[in-house]
């Protein structure tokens, strides 16, 4: 007689107890199953709500923020945003980005200032100086901003 037991085996033989076991190893697995099925589907429909492309991010007001080109945004500051202040490193190995204003794609009139953390109420200080001198009127636009971390 093999002692490899085969599912027919178990069954044919009476072994209540070892089918049993078989029973709730399966009933485990199908849960275990279930369980990945649903966290899956959780973190699609997570990307979903934040919109159709994975560059919204949401700042700490909450509020999405794009500065990724949207075919179907309305840009209204074409004249004057992107608007970038740099230096250049003295070492030759590129620039130094002291803050970068853009258009925020994600909602209808917003704004984004994205800002070196290296000075940080410096460099929001002067992209809101700039701001300033805009001609146009942005009390109706929702700024928000973004502050990179520091690469020194």
């Amino acid at each position: 007689m093999s002692s490899i037991y085969s599912v027919r085996n178990v069954f044919e033989k009476d072994n209540k107890g070892k089918v049993v076991i078989i029973i709730v190893g399966v009933v485990i697995v199908i849960l275990i199953m279930i369980l990945i099925v649903l966290l899956v589907s959780d973190k699609s429909e997570d990307n979903s709500i934040q919109g159709n492309s994975n560059d919204v991010e949401v700042t700490q007001d909450e509020i999405p923020v794009s500065t990724e080109y949207n075919e179907e945004h309305k840009y209204t500051l074409d004249d004057y945003l992107p608007w970038t202040n740099y230096d250049y490193l003295e070492d030759g190995s590129g620039v130094d980005v002291k803050y970068d204003i853009t258009e925020n794609t994600a909602i209808p009139k917003g704004i984004v200032v994205t800002v070196n953390g290296c000075d940080e109420e410096t460099n929001k200080a002067n992209a809101n100086a700039y701001l300033s001198t805009i001609p146009v009127d942005l009390n109706e636009y929702e700024i928000s901003y973004i502050v990179k971390e520091c690469n020194k």
